[in-house]
């Protein structure tokens, strides 16, 4: 298994569904064995560091990175069900 990859999920304390898809993000990333991260966009600066340009294109909150060796591979945006997020990191961990 490729433990490189990493979970960033940027939401806004005042974003239900932000709130309600943070613990849906933590379980599958504790099943997978992956690092999971969530910031707040007021934390700009981090973000940026971690997304580059692309924190510059998130249109939607909740927003769900991917990030493998250091760069973000795939996003998704709005609520997410644990089964889309668990597709996803099993695609990137094949």
């Amino acid at each position: 298994m490729d433990n490189s990859l990493q979970l960033i999920l940027l939401g806004s304390e005042s974003c239900k569904a932000c709130l309600l898809m943070k613990p849906t993000v933590q379980k599958v990333a504790q099943e997978n064995h992956i690092d999971c991260k969530y910031l707040l966009v007021t934390e700009y600066d981090e973000v940026t560091k971690i997304l580059g340009q692309l924190a510059n294109m998130i249109s939607m909150l909740p927003a769900l990175f991917f990030v493998q060796r250091g760069k973000p591979v795939r996003y998704l945006s709005g609520y997410q069900q644990q089964a889309k997020i668990q597709e996803v990191v099993s695609e990137l961990l094949v």
